[in-house]
């Protein structure tokens, strides 16, 4: 079995009563514009899912897309979880990602589309539900606490 984790705080864990929830409910897609795209990045002239993938990643910026951003490491997610360790409490999602598809989840490996993914060493896989709204609690396994010292 293969898993996928989501870190964040513990506030944002209380504000979406646990829901993982996308910062945008529109198509996970995105047209290309011409002040904005970077041409080598991955990004096409249409309107596509791949610049939706690139824009969703690009510079850590938080762009919204209806994407959730995910990692198959669990070190990388509880330092999302804890804000790369200047908080001392977060909350990890355990993701069963052999069914995703079951429930209507689809996955963006990064890597697949970005020619340079913003954060490597992140292995980001992206999820999108179909209907773009929050992530069903089905595919959650396990909701973890985690605590530890400031840094």
């Amino acid at each position: 079995m293969s898993f996928l984790y989501r870190g964040i705080s513990k506030g944002r864990h209380e504000q979406n009563s646990g829901l993982l929830i996308p910062k945008d409910t529109g198509p996970f897609e995105y047209p290309a514009k011409w002040d904005e795209a970077v041409w080598d990045s991955g990004e096409t002239w249409d309107s596509s899912a791949t610049n939706a993938v690139v824009r969703h990643q690009r510079e850590q910026r938080g762009l919204p897309t209806s994407g959730i951003s995910t990692t198959p490491h669990i070190r990388r997610a509880e330092f999302y979880a804890t804000q790369g360790g200047k908080t001392s409490e977060g909350i990890l999602y355990k993701i069963d990602r052999s069914i995703l598809s079951k429930h209507g989840v689809t996955e963006f490996v990064v890597k697949e589309y970005a020619t340079s993914p913003s954060v490597p060493e992140d292995d980001e896989v992206i999820l999108v539900l179909a209907n773009y709204g929050p992530l069903p609690a089905a595919i959650v396994v396990a909701v973890i606490s985690i605590s530890r010292e400031v840094t």
